[in-house]
């Protein structure tokens, strides 16, 4: 039962990180791309392949937002002052978060294109 308990609590703890970025201005931004996306695979009759790769290449940007998020407050606590390193840890978790984002339209545009062109 103890481990039920813990179970539990590490899942509404997961769920609260992500209630958490209602408020981070790049996660919505990330969704406003991603939302109309969707609707559009599901407007077209995309196979349930191409739906499976747009979900996981728009899910990765999310996620890695949230990591970028999470280390961001944690150099802010660490350090308010300026510092070489830790500017250059919160460039590379924003960069990943920019690649992962472009990279997903690139999927996202190869899979609509051949129905975007008979449309």
């Amino acid at each position: 039962m103890d481990m039920i308990k813990r179970k539990w609590k590490s899942l509404m703890a997961a769920a609260n990180g992500i209630y958490l970025m209602r408020t981070e201005n790049h996660f919505g931004l990330i969704l406003l791309g991603v939302i109309p996306l969707g609707i559009m695979f599901f407007y077209f009759p995309t196979t349930a392949a191409e739906k499976a790769i747009f979900f996981l290449a728009s899910s990765i940007p999310l996620g890695l937002e949230m990591v970028n998020t999470a280390i961001e407050h944690l150099a802010d606590k660490v350090d308010k002052q300026y510092d070489e390193l830790i500017k250059n840890c919160k460039d590379l978790a924003a960069g990943s978060v920019l690649f992962s984002t472009i990279i997903g339209l690139i999927v996202a545009a190869i899979l609509l294109m051949p129905y975007l062109l008979s449309y």
